[in-house]
């Protein structure tokens, strides 16, 4: 099989497995609309469906062994505070953008989920577990272990594209692209996937857990009540109060997360000239990459497929 076959059979079998997944879960909307069906028929279809297609449809292309290394404390923080930075302000860009083109109609549809009141340990299963197991070992074990002897670089920019677009909406693409990145040159130099797994892991642990405990500390109804009687309403002691300790916990967690960015980006500046890739054996020549890597029937079949949804889901937000 030659080389652009490869990453169009690759292409091909991302492409059947968001056509199957997009399927069943149009299908689950027919069901009782409840927490319980919006929850299987959402992940249901991803953990048993999709993602066994898509290893059995990849697993029988060559792969290429590289060298197996250990990553200490100290660079895994590094590289957690690089991901909420890419995580962080790729966010803001997806936000943007989205409201901007359904002129603020649009929804992040992960909210339904993250927001939810669905039991906090089924949350942990989905976001921390299953979601970050199971993307890691097709986006950057089965991906870049077959695409890897074309190029270190190529396999880590080829894999975080493919990742970021199967998240299929602008909310989730530029930091979904931003960490795919990272997680890929983590698997490569470490060709070991816990590493990258424990850092998506705590990701999503901090974006779609931590966070909502940070809000729950907030009285909701009673800044809603407040919010709906504007100026009239007079804020006593009493209102203090109670607003005070979860006020004084969002506003610690939002310097905590904003200063985490700055230190990521300060991290990422300092270290990314220090980033080297040796030469694989079979490394594509400069030139030939892009028409090799994404020129090709099933690289352009699931790169349109993933834009139509995305054009789709903003269309109707309008």
């Amino acid at each position: 099989m030659n080389n652009k076959k490869i990453f169009s059979r690759i292409g091909i079998s991302l492409s059947v497995m968001t056509v199957l997944v997009s399927t069943l879960q149009i299908l689950s909307d027919l069901l009782p609309n409840n927490d319980l069906i919006m929850w299987l028929g959402t992940f249901l279809p991803i953990f048993i469906v999709g993602y066994p297609v898509g290893y059995l449809m990849m697993k029988n292309l060559p792969t290429s062994d590289f060298e197996d290394n250990k990553l200490n404390f100290k660079s895994f923080i590094v590289y957690f505070c690089i991901c909420y930075t890419f995580m962080y302000f790729g966010n803001i860009i997806g936000n943007l953008l989205s409201s901007v083109l359904s002129n603020g109609d649009a929804s992040n549809p992960l909210n339904n989920y993250i927001m939810s009141d669905a039991n906090i340990f089924i949350r942990i299963a989905i976001f921390v577990v299953l979601s970050p197991l199971c993307e890691e070992l097709i986006f950057r074990k089965v991906i870049i272990d077959r695409t890897v002897r074309f190029g270190q670089k190529t396999a880590i920019a080829f894999s975080a594209v493919m990742f970021a677009l199967f998240h299929l909406n602008l909310y989730q693409i530029f930091y979904a692209f931003g960490i795919g990145l990272v997680f890929g040159h983590v698997y490569v130099k470490t060709h070991d996937i816990k590493y990258s797994f424990m850092l998506h892991a705590l990701l999503n642990f901090m974006g779609s857990i931590l966070s909502t405990l940070v809000l729950s500390t907030l009285d909701m109804e009673l800044l809603n009540e407040i919010a709906e009687a504007g100026y009239v309403v007079t804020i006593d002691e009493n209102t203090i109060s109670k607003l005070f300790p979860g006020a004084l916990i969002l506003l610690i967690w939002i310097i905590f997360i904003f200063a985490l960015s700055i230190a990521g980006f300060v991290l990422f500046v300092k270290n990314i000239r220090k980033v080297k890739y040796p030469d694989m054996p079979e490394q594509l020549e400069k030139g030939t990459v892009f028409n090799t890597v994404y020129l090709n029937v099933g690289v352009i079949v699931f790169i349109c497929l993933c834009a139509s949804v995305m054009i789709y889901i903003t269309a109707i937000a309008v």
